[in-house]
């Protein structure tokens, strides 16, 4: 057992603990409404800043530090291209989405995405769908990041599986539990600090390591020269490149309907 890692991890989780008792706190006089406020969304007070790290904290799961490595060390640059399309995910639900979202949810007095669509729709099948659809792929969802969570405590701190299992499993329900959402976004800002901090620190030292990102670029090369390449490992043509850049525009142009660009011209 990593005995530094350990006091390391208990002093978190107290952190964390000690968040979501914080958190409760707001909730012992609320009522009806006022507490389905409070606990759902935060009294809907929570700031830009706690808002920015949510999401954040959010896109940094479990494949992002342990499965999308690992993907992109086998596929190379191409994996990495791939996945940089999502970068304009933040700004499609925030700028498109979120204004609007949030004044229609206060028109309806939503407190979930399904009273959103309730209100919206006047539709039990669009409801029902709708709730379904979330459970079954929430559910999916979950299951790999509590496997990715309890698999890297177990690397860090040698526990067993199933012990790591539970201590995360456990360390979530408590805190969101008590502390509803206001908890989940500052227990997501403190672990956006830390994760932003912890990649930037693992970045500057993977390049002093590798002798410089030149270095490391000849590495690579000698390895397997597509793995530098916009193509990926197993290699690839421009009309690939092509073919993904075509669809991420048409995409794009879908969200951002006010723009006249298009990617005719590819």
């Amino acid at each position: 057992m990593n005995t530094p890692v350990v006091i390391s991890l208990f002093i978190f989780l107290v952190l964390i603990f000690a968040i979501g008792f914080w958190s409760s706190r707001s909730l012992k006089n609320a009522t009806g409404d006022s507490f389905l406020q409070e606990y759902f969304l935060g009294g809907r007070q929570l700031g830009g800043f706690i808002l920015a790290m949510t999401m954040i904290a959010t896109y940094g799961s479990a494949s992002s530090f342990i499965g999308g490595p690992g993907v992109a060390y086998t596929e190379g640059f191409g994996w990495v291209l791939l996945s940089m399309s999502q970068v304009a995910t933040g700004y499609f639900v925030l700028m498109i989405l979120g204004k609007k979202f949030a004044i229609m949810a206060r028109r309806y007095k939503a407190v979930t995405l399904i009273d959103y669509l309730k209100g919206r729709y006047q539709s039990k099948w669009v409801v029902l769908t709708a709730a379904f659809s979330i459970i079954i792929f929430l559910f999916s969802a979950m299951a790999a990041q509590w496997v990715g969570g309890a698999r890297l405590i177990e690397s860090l701190t040698g526990l067993n599986y199933t012990t790591a299992l539970f201590i995360f499993a456990v360390s979530v329900l408590v805190y969101v539990i008590i502390g509803g959402f206001k908890a989940v976004a500052l227990t997501d800002t403190v672990q956006g600090v830390v994760m932003f901090g912890g990649t930037l620190i693992l970045l500057i030292a993977t390049i002093i390591a590798g002798g410089g990102i030149g270095n490391i670029m000849a590495d690579l090369t000698a390895e397997n020269p597509n793995l530098v390449t916009p193509y990926g490992a197993e290699g690839g043509t421009e009309s690939d490149l092509r073919i993904f850049l075509l669809d991420t525009c048409r995409c794009r142009s879908c969200w951002f309907t006010t723009s006249n660009r298009s990617c005719d011209g590819l």
